[in-house]
This record gives structure tokens, sequence and C-alpha cells, in this order.
């Protein structure tokens, strides 16, 4: 496999399910659960999801990554070998036929996604720029902010936006969202990146439309402003003139004292 400082070249093991009515390239990712496999005699555990007796998917099915039970190539070396045997005696087996695909990838690393979403979200608020006549991409994503306020004739006095990250509950780094939400919360860039590449999910963690993917991600130049404005804020409160205002956290845990527990109140005895 050749080596490459912003891409892992990687072998994916795929199973496809043969849907004679439709043309091979919409085949879905399926594996024939329950199922295991072996490359060069190491057990490989599948992304394979858990069938239920109701037919329902606990997670998803997805290509597995075998690249390192691989050998490299040799001259006059032993091939790679595969195994793929399904499970007998398992009521909740999948049925069809299936085809099995060890594809070459290139997957891209953190960095470099992150950097193609920095570039990508530099030329969205170019365009918003001229939309909006904004002189700032910040200006203009707080245009963008008040119109998501002030949507189909109603008007939102205030909302309120959380500075953490919904997936690391963590204060947001680069703080990104899709083009296609229509919604101000934003989540953390690499630690969005990091949960897609275990999930194999693209899902807007906040309206969960699968529009998540990294082509569609943009930063938000005015969640920036905020997490630089409140340095200790977890949340803010938006108005509809898109200032923003911190939102004070109130102590879990408030001290009354009662007029019996008082100590300066004493009662006299009759």
């Amino acid at each position: 496999l050749p080596e490459n400082r912003q891409c892992d070249i990687q072998v994916h093991l795929r199973c496809l399910k043969v849907d004679a009515r439709a043309s091979p390239v919409n085949w879905k990712q399926s594996w024939p659960f329950p199922v295991y496999a072996k490359v060069n005699n190491h057990s490989v555990q599948l992304n394979q999801a858990l069938r239920y007796t109701n037919g329902k998917l606990a997670g998803t099915d997805s290509a597995t990554n075998i690249s390192p039970f691989l050998r490299r190539p040799v001259a006059g070396g032993a091939p790679n070998t595969l195994m793929v045997k399904r499970q007998k005696g398992v009521g909740t087996s999948s049925q069809g036929q299936f085809v099995f695909i060890a594809q070459q990838v290139r997957v891209k690393n953190t960095d470099r996604v992150m950097q193609e979403v920095q570039d990508q979200s530099r030329e969205f608020w170019d365009s918003a720029m001229l939309r909006s006549k904004s002189s700032t991409p910040l200006e203009a994503d707080r245009v963008g902010v008040m119109e998501m306020m002030n949507q189909d004739g109603l008007s939102v006095a205030f909302l309120k936006a959380s500075l953490r990250c919904p997936l690391s509950l963590v204060r947001m780094e680069v703080p990104v969202r899709s083009k296609l939400c229509s919604h101000v919360q934003c989540f953390d860039l690499r630690g969005f990146i990091e949960f897609s590449r275990k999930s194999f999910k693209f899902e807007c963690p906040f309206c969960n439309k699968s529009v998540a993917r990294p082509q569609n991600l943009i930063t938000s130049p005015y969640v920036e402003s905020a997490l630089a404005k409140f340095g200790n804020a977890d949340e803010i409160e938006i108005l509809t003139d898109g200032t923003m205002r911190e939102v004070e956290q109130k102590d879990c845990n408030p001290s009354h004292s009662s007029e019996e527990d008082s100590p300066n109140n004493t009662h006299s005895r009759p």
C-alpha cells in the first residue's frame, strides 16, 4: 500500500446484497448476519449490525478495514487469503445473495478534512457577504441568524444556544453546522469527524437530518465570536437584533436559610 501523509490508504472489505430490481451501483452494504471473517488466518471483527427477531437493526452495516491483517506483496511470497463463514442455526440470519468486494480506498486524515471544511467555508462566506451586502463573514452570519429567528412571519424574542459540543460535551473549538440546516446551534468539527469515523453516521446532532457530510459543513463566524467574547460561558442568548449575551449559570445547590435556621433568631419560651 502506498504511503500518503494526508491520506491513509486502506483496503476495505465490503459486502453488497444483490437486488435484481436495481442497478449494481445501488446495491446496499449488508452483511449476511451472523458472519465472521479471517484474513491470513487472523480473525477480523466485521462492522455488522445486530438483527432482532422483529427485523430491526441495532447499529450499522458498514465496510471493514482489513489493512492491518494484509501482507505486502513480495516476489515468491504467499498470497493474501480471505475466509468468510456464516454461522449456522441462528434464527435471525439474513437471507439472499451477497457479493464481497475488497476495495482499496483513500481515507483522509482528520487534519486534512478540517482544512477542507475551512477552505469551503471561506468560499461560502464570500458568497454570503455578496448576497447580504455584508462587509465581513461575521456580519453575514449574523444576518443569517436574524433571518432564522424571523421566519414565516413569526419572530422569536430570543433563543438559547449552547457553546458546548453535544457530542464531546466540552466547549467547541471550531463550531460548524451544515449549510443545509436552518438552526443556529453548532457542533465541534474535530469531535464530529472522530464521531463519524466510528459510527459511520453523518446526521446533524440537532435536527437528525442526514446532511452533515464534510462537503456540507461550514464554520460559523457568529458562534466563533461568542466563544471568543464569553470565555467561560457554556450558553448564550441570542436576541432578534443579532446581539448576544451570556447566560449566567445557576447555583445547583443554593443555600437557603429559613427564619428558624437563622443563628440570629431567638425564640423565648412562655
